[in-house]
Formats: structure tokens, sequence, C-alpha cells
């Protein structure tokens, strides 16, 4: 609204179904993708590199494996440009990451919120056709998440 947009706000009942959703998104989406994700590929990435680099090989090889979302018909993801996407993916996984070592590793935390962003991102009004009106809704979250993903890198590579 603040940049001139228009906000289409979920009603109440959408809200209360929020930890449906968070549950249903846990159990049947994330939970496969954060045990392997940071259960399997990041622990391997850090015994080669720092956390910055294992992140951001981790956040390409993520991206990739949304790819092929592009191609389903009536998926939310071709109304997002695969670019802004990618750069959401890789913001994330710097955060994911310096989440994870900050928790001692636990895939617990890893999977509640990536959980917890699923829904959100699901139930805010950030996605063309979704409720947004157009980009900038989600370009403007995308961009605060890369602010804060940059002082978590930034943390990450003083720590080591």
């Amino acid at each position: 609204m603040a940049a001139g947009g228009e906000v289409d706000w979920p009603a109440a009942q959408v809200l209360m179904l929020a930890p449906v959703i968070f549950l249903w998104v846990l159990v049947f989406s994330v939970a496969g993708e954060e045990t392997g994700w940071r259960g399997y590929l990041l622990p391997r990435l850090l015994s080669l590199t720092g956390p910055v680099r294992a992140s951001l090989a981790l956040g390409l090889v993520w991206a990739l494996w949304h790819l092929p979302l592009w191609a389903l018909p009536g998926d939310f993801h071709a109304a997002i440009p695969a670019w802004l996407f990618g750069v959401q993916i890789l913001a994330v996984s710097v955060l994911y990451t310096w989440l994870w070592l900050r928790s001692g590793g636990s895939l617990v935390l890893a999977h509640v919120f990536h959980a917890a962003s699923n829904t959100t991102l699901g139930l805010l009004p950030l996605i063309p056709g979704e409720g947004a009106d157009g980009l900038r809704p989600l370009t403007i979250a995308i961009g605060l998440l890369c602010v804060v993903s940059v002082f978590a890198g930034w943390r990450l590579s003083r720590a080591r």
C-alpha cells in the first residue's frame, strides 16, 4: 500500500486455517526437503567450504530443484519470474544456514521455519494472482529478506 498498490487481505476464516495449513505444509512438503537440504547436503558442503559459500551452493541446487514447478499448469510459480524466485531461495538459504548453525544443527527448527515461511507466503497477499497486485509486494518482501540474509551472511562469515 505504501508503494501505491492495492492489498487484498485474506479473510479471517482463511487466517484461522493457518495452523492447519502450516501442519499440512510441514508434513507433506518441507519435511522431505529439509531432511535433504539441511540434514544431508549442508553438513557435506560445510565440510568443504565456509557457511556462506555452502549456503549459496545449497541455494543454487534448491532453486534448480524447484524449476519443474514452472511447467505445472495452474501452479503459482508461473506468476513469479524464475530469477526472482532464485534470489529468494539464495537469500533464504543463507538465513536457514544461520538458523541451523545457531541451533546446533536442529532439523526441527529448519522444518518449522520452512513450513512457517511457505504458509506465510501462501496466506499473505504477496503472489500475483493469489491476492497481490502485481510483483511489487513479493519484490519488496524478497528485498527485505535479502537485507536480513546479508546480515546473517555477515554474521556467518565472522563466526568462522
